[in-house]
């Protein structure tokens, strides 16, 4: 039995049935915190492999979301 509740358990289970899945996230605030200085920004270490263990199923891609500049976000992530 899960511990998640039922429509979050439904939905789940309905993205798993999907022939592809497109996991997105936003990074600040969401795979980092929040911190004063934009730069100083770094993904929590689980959030990071949990998005690599994502990206490595089969059919599945994983994006960020962020409003910094791309080759930012590379070098944060």
């Amino acid at each position: 039995m899960s511990d998640l509740p039922a429509d979050l358990s439904s939905a789940l289970d309905a993205a798993a049935k999907l022939p592809r899945l497109l996991v997105t996230s936003d990074f600040d605030g969401t795979l980092s915190p929040i911190v004063s200085n934009p730069s100083d920004a770094r993904p929590l270490p689980e959030a990071g492999r949990a998005l690599i263990r994502l990206a490595e199923l089969p059919s599945t891609a994983v994006a960020l979301i962020s409003g910094r500049a791309l080759r930012d976000l590379r070098a944060l992530s």
